[in-house]
Formats: C-alpha cells, sequence, structure tokens
C-alpha cells in the first residue's frame, strides 16, 4: 500500500510463505482511479469502492500458478455493497480465467441473486440480505457440479455445468475483466484451493474464517413505521409475508421483494401481520410464478390452494409435425432462451397425474416417448385459446408464403377435442409444446401442409393459453412455498395470448 491505497496483493501459500509470481496488480480501466481500491487498517479488508457509472474502473489483476485442473474450491470473506453502479448488469467480486468459474451479483425480478459465469451464466438463491455484512462465501465446482454457499447456507446454485480450467490460469478481484462489471464492497481473505473440498473440509475452512470476524445474520425484526401517507411495513429479506384479521387464518401477501415493503393503508383496522421464512401449516393465498422462453416468454402461475396452473404466452405460436420412428404428434420449444426459476420443472416432476398424463400423450402420438425421462403435463385450453392451420403448401417446399401468423392463410378450428400437452427431456433440460396429431387432423380434416416440408413448419398455429390442474401433496406444497417468493396472481380463466410479431419463418 501506499498510504491506505492499494498497490497490489501478494498471496500466500498454506505455509505463509510469499508467492510473488502470483502477486495481483492494482490495475486502472480507463481512467479509474487509485484510491478506489484502499485499505481498511480497522477491519484488515480491501474496499473497493468505484461509485463512477462510466468507462472507468480499478481492479486487481494477475495469474494462479497451478495444473489443468476440473475441480476448484474458492473462499472469501467480505459483502457486497448494497448499492453499485452496475448492479443490474452484475457485479464480481472475483473471476478465474476469465469465464472459468467467478462469484458475481446480479439483479433478478425484485431481489438480487448469487450467479455464476463460465461462459454461460448459472443462478442461484436471492442474497440481498447479506448486503453490507461481513460473510464467509464458499464455492466448489468439481468437474459437472457447482455448489454456492453463504455462511454454509447452501445458495442453491442451478445448471448442469462443465469446468476445465486451464494451467496458470488469470484472476481478476474487484470486476469481470478490463471490460468492467465492478465489485462495490470489501474483501478481507481470499483462499483458493484447486481441488474440490469434500462438506468436511468445506466446513472447517467456513468456521476458521468465520472466526476472524463473526459474520452477522440478517436483521430478522419486522418493522413498520409512518410516512406521509400512511403505514410503511419493512420486511426481512426472503420472509414470506402473512396477514389475519384474527390471529388464526393467515392469507400470504406478495409484496416488493426488492425495496422489502408493503404499504399498508391506515384504514385497514385490525390486520395484523407477520413474517417468516418458514412456515408449520400452509397459509391461503399462495400464488407462485416464473417465465420460460424461446424466442419470446411464456409465464407458468400456479395457485397452490386450488391447483390451478395457468400456461400463458404468444398468439398464434407455430408447430413443426414430428413423425419419425412412427411417432405423430406437432412440436416446439418453450424454454430454450430461459428456463425460470425451476418451478415448472418441479411441478411437471411431482404432479400427481405425472403417470396418467404420460399414457393419455403415448396414445395421443408420442408413442416412443416411454422412457423415464420424458415427463407429460396435459393441458387445457382457456375459452380464449385460438388453434389454427393452414390451407395450402407454398409451390416451392420451405417457403413462407403460405403460413404467414395473422394472415388469412390459416383457419380456426375447435379446440375442444385437441390433445395439448407440455412435456420434457429431463436429461437437456428441453420443455415443449405439443398437440397430438390425430386430434389435430381429426377436426382439421387435413394434414396441415405448413411450408410443404416433411416437417411442415407452422401448419399448425395456436394461441398459448392453456391451464391445468396440479395435485400436489401438503408437504410438495410446502417445499414450494420456501423454494420460491409468492407472487400477485395476474392470469386467471379470462386470460388470453399477448400480441406479438413473429419474426420471419417463425
Amino acid at each position: 500500500t501506499e498510504e491506505n491505497v492499494v498497490l497490489s496483493w501478494t498471496p500466500m501459500d498454506a505455509k505463509g510463505s510469499l508467492l510473488p509470481e502470483m502477486k495481483l496488480q492494482s490495475t486502472a480501466r480507463g481512467q479509474g482511479k487509485p484510491d478506489w481500491i484502499s485499505y481498511d487498517s480497522a477491519n484488515q479488508s480491501i474496499l473497493f469502492d468505484d461509485s463512477e457509472v462510466g468507462a472507468d474502473g480499478r481492479y486487481l489483476s494477475g495469474s494462479l500458478s497451478h495444473e489443468a485442473t476440473t475441480s476448484m474450491t474458492v473462499f472469501w470473506l467480505g459483502h457486497y455493497a448494497e448499492e453499485a453502479p452496475f448492479a443490474s448488469s452484475g457485479t464480481y467480486a472475483y473471476n478465474i480465467g476469465p469465464n472459468h468459474t467467478s462469484h458475481q451479483r446480479d439483479d433478478s425480478g425484485e431481489t438480487y441473486i448469487v450467479e455464476q459465469y463460465n461462459g454461460t451464466t448459472y443462478k442461484g438463491d436471492s442474497i440481498q440480505g447479506f448486503d453490507g455484512i461481513p460473510t464467509v462465501w464458499s464455492t466448489v465446482v468439481n468437474g459437472s457440479s457447482h455448489q454456492f454457499y453463504a455462511n454454509g447456507i447452501n445458495l442453491n446454485m442451478q445448471g448442469d455445468p462443465t469446468y476445465s480450467i486451464p494451467a496458470d490460469t488469470s484472476l481478476v478481484v474487484g470486476a469481470y475483466s478490463g471490460s468492467g462489471y465492478d465489485f462495490v464492497g470489501s474483501m478481507r481473505e481470499l483462499l483458493i484451493f484447486d481441488v474440490a473440498l469434500g462438506d468436511e473440509d468445506r466446513m472447517l475452512v467456513e468456521s476458521y474464517l468465520a472466526n476472524l470476524i463473526a459474520p452477522t445474520q440478517p436483521e430478522e425484526s419486522l418493522r413498520l413505521s409512518h410516512t406521509d401517507d400512511g403505514l410503511l411495513l419493512e420486511i426481512p429479506s426472503q420472509h414470506i409475508l402473512a396477514q389475519s384479521s384474527n390471529l388464526h387464518d393467515w392469507t400470504v401477501v406478495p409484496y416488493h421483494y426488492r425495496s422489502r415493503t408493503l404499504e399498508v393503508s391506515p384504514t385497514e383496522n385490525r390486520l395484523f401481520f407477520k413474517s417468516q421464512e418458514t412456515f408449520q401449516t400452509l397459509p391461503s393465498g399462495v400464488v407462485l410464478f416464473t417465465r420460460v422462453a424461446s424466442d419470446t416468454f411464456r409465464e407458468v402461475q400456479l395457485h397452490l390452494d386450488t391447483g390451478e396452473l395457468y400456461f400463458i404466452g404468444e398468439k398464434s405460436h407455430g408447430f413443426d409435425l414430428y413423425t419419425s420412428s412412427g411417432n405423430h404428434l406437432w412440436w416446439c420449444y418453450m424454454n430454450t432462451t430461459s428456463k425460470g426459476s425451476g418451478l415448472l420443472e418441479y411441478v411437471m416432476e411431482h404432479q400427481g397425474q405425472a403417470a396418467t398424463d404420460k399414457e393419455s400423450a403415448i396414445e395421443a402420438g408420442w408413442h416412443t416417448y416411454t422412457a423415464d425421462k420424458y415427463r407429460f403435463l396435459k393441458l387445457e385450453p382457456l375459452e380464449g385459446q385460438k388453434t389454427f392451420v393452414n390451407q395450402e403448401g407454398p409451390q416451392q417446399a420451405g417457403q413462407t408464403d403460405t403460413t404467414r401468423a395473422y394472415s388469412e392463410d390459416y383457419r380456426t378450428i375447435d379446440h375442444e377435442t385437441l390433445f395439448f400437452t407440455l412435456y420434457q427431456n429431463s436429461q437437456n433440460g428441453h420443455i415443449y409444446l405439443g398437440a397430438g396429431g390425430d386430434s389435430v387432423e381429426r377436426q382439421a380434416g387435413i394434414i396441415p401442409p405448413g411450408d410443404g416440408t416433411p416437417e411442415k413448419d407452422n401448419g399448425l398455429r395456436a394461441d398459448i393459453a392453456f391451464r391445468a390442474t396440479i395435485e400436489l401433496t401438503e408437504e410438495q406444497k410446502m417445499e414450494l412455498l420456501h423454494q420460491f417468493l409468492p407472487q400477485a396472481a395476474i392470469h386467471g380463466p379470462e386470460a388470453v395470448a399477448y400480441e406479438y410479431q413473429h419474426p420471419p419463418g417463425l
């Protein structure tokens, strides 16, 4: 350091010997000021304080010295600041590689979550409750798996990664790279092992770091304050809020999860509120929500009270015909761009009618989809859902002039007797929407010609506006309640698909 400005950071090995070949140098991005990285002697921590939104930044940069590996364990003791200029794009505490393993705080919906980027972005739980609080962060990557922890709490990092870390890879602390995404916060310790530690060893290291400065858990109290407009509830991070008029029957209340607040009208007399991370019995009114996407988005809304599930997307989505290996069905992708939170996958795996829905689908056209990896969720069209078939093929196969969405190329067919289902290949994570081939042809009176190719691209179009009734056990409902924050319902029986300008060929 020079006064309190950090010029470099030299690591030590397990015996306390300095490793100058791995020294990290303070590096400017643009006109990043040296004092944006400083040393806090009172807390023995390095402070990162790039408060500028722009092209300037400051980070520590160097290289590790190790053999090529598929495994690594990384610990750091410190915190992310509550406010950061690149919070909505992601702020990196460190990045190894780059793009081999990293630790990142990024926005997601109404909160901030932990993310990992190794060429693919993987998402975990909310970590907003740890903002500004010294925390022990742990990451274990091992070939095709990864686990992220905060103070020993599993952050449920999603995805099926592949890790291959070359020898002597680079290390950036305080940013993604020279391109930015600067870290704002503090870091006291950074420990790197070129192996995947087991749980027992990991917890020993976490305990050592925790003893350096005992991590404080997030504030757990529900607070009420007066505002000019009434009352304001402040709710602890990741807590579920419920209200009651009699202290016996409790109803879940969605709130603004990013600000963790709820405005309460002073006219709402005799309402009691409580917030907690776990419930022993299921409160009423729980609605869960996620989005998946391929080209555009689809919304999944599940009511735990009734089991009602709504699947709502765009109008006039195009399907292709699949007849290989004796199958006879129309299909399309639903989640190749975004797989959402995992709510839909959980429902498809655990819903009580899974076996019956699979038998129905096999009979309806999915004749060879008998393997355990295939899961089905039969859907029922909502009243406002419309289904279309085209009338003529193009003069030359593959042309799209007879499959234009919203045009006279199509006529509407009755959806009442059509077989629709969501289906999933659990090995690759893809979820598809399909229609039974026989049911379409019986209703249409023809095999829709689509674009004239064997796949008859876009021969069938359908509004994505469906419902299903999900059977779950009370235990499974409680598991979902504690895994996903409740939301306000936005869809119901009257829901319709949204307007969408289809790209050419879709």
